[in-house]
């Protein structure tokens, strides 16, 4: 977790750690911030990307995971995460020290629509 996401440089920040020796496929980063009791905000560098993204589903289903292991999120109630494409709520339970049943809403766009041409023949 960070304590100023909007000062952080993502970019320096998010390719050093995803380039780094530890993760020999690459990673993508995310930056948390914790906002107020379950609210949090996030920042993803997404590796492919190779820079920022909006948003990232499994990163943020992760930083809520994260949030809750470490006692900074209550299972009691959605926790909220701010990402600069929306927000997200991620429900979940804890037990055992793990956590279980992991349920995420929030809204869904088309933000691209494409067509492809069939080039390969049998």
């Amino acid at each position: 977790m960070v304590h100023d996401l909007q000062g952080l440089d993502v970019l320096r920040l998010g390719r050093a750690l995803r380039f780094h020796q530890v993760f020999p496929q690459g990673a993508n980063v995310n930056f948390l911030e914790k906002l107020e009791e379950n609210v949090f905000a996030v920042r993803t560098y997404e590796r492919g990307v190779e820079g920022e993204t909006l948003a990232c589903g499994t990163g943020i289903a992760a930083c809520a995971t994260v949030a809750l292991l470490l006692g900074e999120a209550s299972p009691e109630k959605p926790v909220e995460i701010r990402a600069r494409g929306g927000t997200l709520y991620v429900k979940a339970e804890v037990r055992d020290g793990e956590v279980v049943n992991l349920l995420m809403r929030g809204p869904a766009r088309r933000v691209f629509r494409g067509e492809t041409e069939e080039i390969f023949r049998e």
